[in-house]
Parts: C-alpha cells; sequence; structure tokens
C-alpha cells in the first residue's frame, strides 16, 4: 500500500472508528434502557414509550450502515433492533398504563401499522445488490426515515400526555443517558489518542526506512556500491528501495565489467610492449638479437665480469664465400642460409646463458660468459660442424676481455682479427686471439 493512501486509510479509520464508537453507544444505551424497563415493571407509561422511540429511531442505524458499507452483518443487526422494538410493544400493549387516556390509546393502536410500514420498507433495503452503488437505496432510505419520523413523532404525542406520569422516571433515565454519554466521550478520546499513536508509529516507519536510504546513498557515493537498502514493503519507499537496489547492482556488475575490460587492456598493452621489445632487439629474418641488442648486452656482461671475477669470450664469425653464394643463387637463397645459420647457432649454444646476434650482413657474434676458452672453443667447434652438416662454412674469431684488454673496441678488434686470420688459413675454422698475438709475438 503507498504512503498516500496509508494516510487516507489512517484518517478513515479515525473517522470510522468514531462512527462505530458512536453507533456502540448508541446501541448500548438501548440494551442499558432495556434493563431499565425489565427491572422496573412500575414505570409509566412515559417510560415505555420512549423505549419505544428510541427502539424505532435503532431500526434506522443498521440500514443505513447497510447501505453506507454493505456490511451483511447490518441486517441482523436490524432484525434484533427489530425484536425489541415488537417487545417493547407487547409490554405497553399488556400494561400500557394509560388509563382512561382515549388519545394515547388511539395513537397506540397505529403504531403495530407503522411498524409493519418500517419493516417492509427496511426488507426493501436489505434486498438491494450492490446498496453502496444501487442508486434505489437513496430513495428507500429516505422514505424509511419519513416513516420512522412520523412513528416516532406519535409516540411523542403520547409521552407528551403521560410526561407527568413519568416525570420521576425520566429523570433516573436522563442521569443513566448522560453518565453513558460521559463513557463515549471518554471511549472516543481513547480511540482518538490510539489513532495518533497508530500516525506516529506510521510516521517513524517511514522517517526510519528514509534515512536508511540516506545512509545507503553515502555509501554508494563513496562507492561501496554492494551496500543494499535492506527493508522492502509494498510502498513508494519500497519500490524506491528495489530500484535503488536494482540501480547499485547494475553500477556493481559496471564496475567488474570495467575493471575486466581494463585488466585485458592492461595484458594487451603488456603483450603488444613486450612484443615490440622484442622486435626492437631482434633480427626479423634470423631470429637472433639484432646488433643494437649486442653492444647493450655486452657492456652488461662486461661489467659483470669484472665485477665477479670470471672470464668472458666472444665468438665473431661470418659466412665462407657468402657474396659468391648471393650472387650466383640471388638473395632469396642467401637469406635461406642466413636463415639456417640463426637456427643452428641458438640450438648450438648453451641454453640460458650464451646469446647470440646477427652483427650485420653475414656476420654473427655469440657472447659467451662463465666459461674458460676450452668451453668457448668447444662451443664454437660445435656450431661448425652443425652448419657442416647443413652445408654452411664459417670463419670464427674467439677474443676475452680479461686478456690484456678491458676496452669494448679492442675486444671486439681482437675478435674481427681472429676471424679474418681463420679466414686466412682456408676457412671453416675457429682462432683464438691469443694464439695469433702469440704468432705476432714471435
Amino acid at each position: 500500500m503507498s504512503i498516500s493512501r496509508k494516510l487516507y486509510a489512517l484518517i478513515i479509520s479515525i473517522l470510522t472508528l468514531m462512527v462505530v464508537s458512536s453507533i456502540i453507544g448508541i446501541i448500548y444505551m438501548t440494551k442499558v434502557d432495556q434493563q431499565v424497563d425489565a427491572l422496573t415493571k412500575s414505570l409509566t407509561l412515559d417510560s415505555r414509550i420512549k423505549e419505544i422511540r428510541l427502539n424505532a429511531e435503532a431500526l434506522s442505524t443498521p440500514v443505513h450502515d447497510y447501505v453506507r458499507s454493505g456490511n451483511p452483518e447490518a441486517k441482523q443487526k436490524y432484525l434484533d433492533a427489530f425484536k425489541r422494538l415488537n417487545s417493547s410493544i407487547e409490554v405497553c400493549a399488556a400494561n400500557p398504563g394509560v388509563g382512561d387516556c382515549t388519545s394515547c390509546h388511539k395513537l397506540l393502536a397505529s403504531t403495530p401499522k407503522d411498524i409493519k410500514n418500517i419493516d417492509t420498507k427496511a426488507q426493501q433495503i436489505f434486498s438491494l445488490e450492490n446498496p453502496t452503488t444501487n442508486p434505489e437505496s437513496t430513495i428507500y432510505i429516505k422514505d424509511l426515515d419519513k416513516t420512522i419520523t412520523s412513528l416516532t413523532d406519535n409516540l411523542a404525542l403520547v409521552s407528551k400526555l403521560s410526561k407527568n406520569i413519568a416525570a420521576n422516571a425520566s429523570s433516573d433515565i436522563k442521569r443513566i443517558q448522560d453518565e453513558y454519554r460521559i463513557a463515549i466521550t471518554l471511549v472516543s478520546i481513547l480511540i482518538i489518542l490510539l489513532a495518533l499513536s497508530i500516525s506516529f508509529v506510521t510516521i517513524r516507519s517511514i522517517t526510519k526506512r528514509i534515512k536508511q536510504l540516506i545512509a545507503v546513498t553515502k555509501s554508494v557515493a563513496a562507492g561501496k556500491l554492494e551496500e543494499k537498502a535492506n527493508f522492502s514493503s509494498n510502498d513508494e519507499l519500497g519500490e524506491l528501495a528495489n530500484a535503488f537496489n536494482i540501480m547499485t547492482d547494475t553500477l556493481l556488475v559496471s564496475r567488474i565489467e570495467l575493471q575486466r575490460l581494463n585488466e585485458h587492456l592492461e595484458q594487451e598493452v603488456w603483450k603488444r610492449t613486450c612484443e615490440l621489445e622484442r622486435l626492437s632487439i631482434t633480427d626479423s629474418l634470423t631470429g637472433l638479437y639484432n646488433q643494437r641488442n649486442f653492444y647493450k648486452e655486452l657492456e652488461k656482461e662486461v661489467a659483470r665480469a669484472l665485477r665477479q671475477g670470471h672470464d668472458l669470450f666472444i665468438i665473431i664469425f661470418d659466412i665462407d664465400k657468402f657474396k659468391k653464394y648471393n650472387d650466383d643463387y640471388g638473395h632469396v637463397a642467401g637469406d635461406k642460409i642466413l636463415i639456417t645459420v640463426g637456427n643452428v647457432t641458438k640450438e648450438s649454444i648453451r641454453t640460458g646463458v650464451d646469446s647470440a646476434y646477427r652483427y650485420g650482413g653475414d656476420e654473427f657474434t655469440i657472447i659467451i660468459p662463465e666459461a674458460s676458452e676450452t668451453q668457448a672453443l668447444e662451443i664454437g667447434n660445435r656450431l661448425i660442424k652443425n652448419l657442416n652438416e647443413h652445408g654452411i662454412k664459417v670463419s670464427m674469431g674467439l677474443s676475452s676481455c680479461t686478456y690484456k684488454t678491458q676496452e669494448l673496441e679492442v675486444f671486439l678488434k681482437q675478435a674481427d682479427e681472429a676471424m679474418y686470420a681463420a679466414k686466412r688459413s682456408g676457412g671453416n675454422k675457429i682462432l683464438s686471439y691469443r694464439d695469433i698475438a702469440g704468432k705476432k709475438a714471435v
């Protein structure tokens, strides 16, 4: 139920309770009158006539209630009231107490006929379907009220005639009625207070949920999208809470998806960066590292060798008679030779220790750290053997950074001189710079 409907229902409830309390008061007073009549059989005609009048007026209450609300219990209430009216008439008829009052007898004689007319009209109303919306209800209820008014007027005349006889009893009844009116007033006040209490509880409940929504909204604004409005109801606040929770769920899913997308993009960027870095240091034809990376790594390895005190060797080699092969068979065939050299070189060196590079053209280099000269020569000879199996011959020069020099240019020049010495001596071999340096000294 919406909040506005709750407020309307609250107002209607208060009014209904007040009306109900009044009806209860009237019925209760009628019952009291019946009790007084039963206990005080010596009441005068005035009290009996007043009782008949009250009972007659009471007939309209359940009929009106039925027309207003369609309450099926109203018919039973009417039958009860009608029964009480007939009973009071029978008592009055059995003990008229009018003596020789001819006018009173005449008026009382017409009462049963009026009562019958009232009952006929009331039964017509109770036979209607949907009395709350049926337009005939208004016509019948007016006719009923008119008949009841006529009856009560006649009884008022009788009451007036017997007023002196019933003076003392009338004063007692009035006192009782006043007491009951006070009681009804007190009951009404209690009902109003109860309604106010209900209003306070309702407003407090609404305020409490609004505060919860404000607190959750602040948490969500701070980035805590997992926060929820933890209450549910069938009113506007409940709908707002449901919509709010749906919104936070959507935002949370979006944030997770965004995080996943960011992670994916970061991975892609990292992959592309690694690929670009690899391409920047790799020779595209042979798959070996390029000359730029050779100088960079050589500087690092030389510094590390001097720092840690171990030997460092490099091999420079080129393909024997490669220019003639290129001229005879073309560059495509020459590229295939270069690719084969790159693949065989990678397979022949120590994995994870040595590193091979395309220095330029058909020239290649190998950095060999943490090895003796004998081990370095073995690596060179193994590569020569593996290349020979593919019909490729190379000339190699070996140099050590710890042999008489620590300068890179001299280091490379020594390896280059050893390579050319190997080529001059027939090629397809490896020579150490230390060997050719000894020969120079001799």
